[in-house]
C-alpha cells in the first residue's frame, strides 16, 4: 500500500505530501526501534476508523520480512473452499432478491449441520434436501427443487430418521451394484445402532478435549513458568498485558502490567503478552522456564500443533525464534482459573500509563 497515493484519493482524505513522500511506503508510519506504529502519523493521515483499524494490526518487535497471506482464510493459507465462499458471496449479492426467505433458509442448514451424526450422514441429508441425489429422475430431469420446509420435530427424532434415511439409500446402491438386500428391519436396526456408538464416541471425545489442567501447577525442578495474559479495554482503546514469573516452590521472581496504546483484538493481545513474557525473561536473565497461556490456540501453534491465524502469525513465528535464544523453553496451556493472576495483572494495565513491574515483592491487588 502507498500511503501517499492512499493519502489523496478523494476530497475527503487529508494532504500528505506535506508529510511524507508521494510514493511513501507502510513502513514510514512504523517506529522500527520500539516496533509500534506512529500513532500521531497514522492518526494525521487517515481518517479515524482508517486509524484505527491500522493501528489494531499487532506488529512483532522483531519486525520478520513481509509475506504473503490470503485474508480470506483463518490461517492464511489459500483454499477453494474460501474463494468458493468468496464467488458465492458475490453472486448472493448480486442475486439478493433470488430469494424470498434466505434468513429462514440460513437458519435451516445452521440447524441440519448441528445434528449429532456423522458427518456423511449430515451431507447426504443436506443432498436429499437439494435434491441433488443422483436418483434416476434427477438424472432425467436435471432441475432444482424448491425451497423445503422442515416441521419442528425432536433433534433425536430428526438424527433417527436421517440415519434410517442414509442406511436404506446405501443398502439400495448395494443392490443395484451386486450386493444382498437387507431386510427393512435389519437396515433400521442397523442405522440405529450405528447413531448410538456415533454419539457414544463423540461424548467421549469431547470430553478429553475440554479436559485441560483448572488450576496452576509448579514446573519442573531448577526452572521457573511464566504465566501471560491480556485484556482488551475497548472504552479506552487500548489494551493490557499481565506477565507472572514463578519458581517451583511457587514463589514470585517477577510480575509486569503493560498497558498497550493499540486497539488491538483478544487473539492479538494474548499474542503480544506471549512476545513480551519472552523478553521479560529475557530482562530477568531466566533461561529454563515454561511459558503458560490460557489461550489453545497460540500455545497450539507454537507446538507447531496447527498453523497460528493470520492476524497473529508474525508474532507466533517470531515468539518462536525468540524462544531458541534460551536454554530451554517450553509452552503450556491452562484454564482461566489457572492464569487468573496473570488477567488481574492485565486489566491493571487500565490505571497505569505505560508498565509497572514488580521483582520478588507480589502486587497488593494480588494478595
Amino acid at each position: 500500500m502507498e500511503v501517499g497515493q492512499a493519502g489523496i484519493e478523494g476530497p475527503k482524505r487529508k494532504t500528505t505530501e506535506t508529510i511524507c513522500q508521494r510514493n511513501a511506503a507502510v513502513d514510514v508510519l512504523i517506529n522500527v526501534e520500539a516496533g509500534v506504529w506512529k500513532e500521531e502519523l497514522v492518526q494525521s493521515l487517515f481518517l479515524t476508523y482508517e486509524a484505527e483499524v491500522i493501528q489494531g494490526i499487532a506488529l512483532s518487535s522483531r519486525l520478520p520480512d513481509d509475506r504473503q497471506v490470503w485474508t480470506q482464510s483463518t490461517m492464511g493459507c489459500f483454499s477453494v473452499k474460501s474463494a468458493y465462499k468468496i464467488a458465492v458471496d458475490i453472486k448472493s449479492g448480486s442475486d439478493s432478491g433470488a430469494v424470498s426467505d434466505a434468513s429462514s433458509l440460513r437458519k435451516f442448514w445452521k440447524h441440519l449441520w448441528r445434528f449429532n451424526v456423522p458427518h456423511k450422514v449430515r451431507h447426504f441429508t443436506w443432498r436429499a434436501c437439494k435434491n441433488i441425489l443422483p436418483t434416476k429422475d434427477i438424472l432425467e430431469k436435471r432441475k432444482v427443487l424448491s425451497e423445503i420446509m422442515v416441521a419442528k420435530w425432536d433433534q433425536e427424532v430428526v438424527e433417527k430418521i436421517i440415519m434410517i434415511s442414509c442406511g436404506l439409500w446405501n443398502n439400495r446402491n448395494e443392490v443395484r451394484t451386486g450386493g444382498a438386500k437387507k431386510k427393512v428391519q435389519a437396515v433400521i436396526y442397523g442405522a440405529l445402532d450405528y447413531l448410538v456408538e456415533y454419539q457414544s464416541s463423540q461424548t467421549a471425545t469431547i470430553m478429553q478435549e475440554v479436559k485441560c489442567p483448572a488450576s496452576w501447577s509448579p514446573p519442573p525442578l531448577n526452572s521457573f513458568k511464566i504465566n501471560m495474559d491480556g485484556a482488551v479495554f475497548v472504552a479506552q482503546k487500548s489494551t493490557g498485558v499481565g506477565i507472572l514469573i514463578r519458581d517451583e516452590d511457587g514463589r514470585l521472581i517477577g510480575a509486569c502490567s503493560k498497558k498497550i496504546l493499540a486497539p488491538l483484538g483478544a487473539i492479538e493481545v494474548e499474542a503480544k503478552a506471549i512476545e513480551f513474557g519472552l523478553q521479560f525473561a529475557k530482562d530477568m536473565l531466566i533461561q529454563d522456564f515454561v511459558i503458560e497461556s490460557d489461550s489453545l490456540t497460540l500455545i497450539n501453534a507454537l507446538k507447531e500443533i496447527s498453523p497460528p491465524p493470520t492476524a497473529v502469525a508474525v508474532l507466533v513465528y517470531c515468539s518462536m525464534a525468540a524462544s531458541h535464544e534460551f536454554h530451554r523453553v517450553a509452552f503450556s496451556h491452562v484454564g482461566r482459573l489457572g492464569n487468573r493472576p496473570a488477567h488481574i495483572l492485565a486489566k491493571h494495565a487500565l490505571r497505569i500509563v505505560d508498565f509497572l513491574v514488580w521483582i520478588e515483592e507480589i502486587p497488593c491487588f494480588l494478595e
